[in-house]
């Protein structure tokens, strides 16, 4: 295991003796999957330089959300990190679950059952 590794599973180790510190009960119930580091954007996501995110806005430029929807297109639910500032994963995550939500709605499946 190369020195990249081992610093990912001694950080991820670090946040969840914390995490274990804070709340006891979650002691032995969580197993570290990955740690997400500017590598992983720029490996996964094809990330510049492993940003997270895909834009900021400036004092000068709008402040546009899109509400995955287009006028006119039927059916056509959108999602993904371009839809809002400030981009990049988080945006993309939240846009797809409301992207389920919409289409759930559509068709009339309860979510909560």
């Amino acid at each position: 295991m190369d020195s990249y590794e081992v610093e990912k599973k001694r950080l991820g180790n670090d946040i969840i003796e914390r995490m274990e510190t804070r709340f006891p009960e979650l002691r032995g119930k969580i197993t570290l999957l990955d740690v997400a580091t500017p590598v992983t954007y720029e490996r996964y996501c094809g990330a510049h330089k492993g940003a997270w995110m895909s834009f900021g806005i400036t004092p000068e430029g709008k402040n546009l959300n899109h509400n995955g929807r287009i006028k006119g297109i039927k059916n056509l639910y959108m999602s993904g990190q371009w839809l809002m500032p400030s981009g990049g994963v988080p945006v993309a995550l939240v846009t797809g679950k409301w992207a389920i939500q919409r289409i759930c709605r559509a068709e009339k499946i309860n979510l909560f059952v």
